[in-house]
């Protein structure tokens, strides 16, 4: 089986030693947190781009809030969370692979 390290070059697995197996891993972990970290700034930028306004109105943990109605104490990041368009957490949803639905 390949694998590529740290440096991007390709190994054998079945050709390493225990500690490259772990300093492997430790590269796999610490690229995973990369990789993490990448997807909560893409999904706060999309969230600046999505506010909340009367228009909108505001995604909640209960459902969308309809245009013309901010529940902002109900906003789907809680409090000290700017709160996001109705709607808008559904294609970022999408996009992870994950479900909108609480619970």
């Amino acid at each position: 089986m390949l694998e590529v390290d740290a440096m991007g070059q390709p190994v054998v697995v079945e050709d390493l030693d225990p500690d490259w197996l772990l300093a492997l891993l430790d590269d796999a972990k610490i690229a995973a947190r990369v990789a993490e970290r990448s997807k909560l700034r893409l999904a706060a930028q999309w969230c600046v781009r999505h506010p909340a306004t009367t228009d909108t109105g505001v995604a909640t943990w209960a459902g969308d809030a309809l245009p013309g109605v901010l529940h902002e104490d109900e906003s789907l990041g809680g409090e000290g969370t700017p709160a996001v368009s109705a709607f808008a957490p559904e294609p970022v949803a999408a996009a992870l692979g994950v479900s909108t639905l609480p619970g």
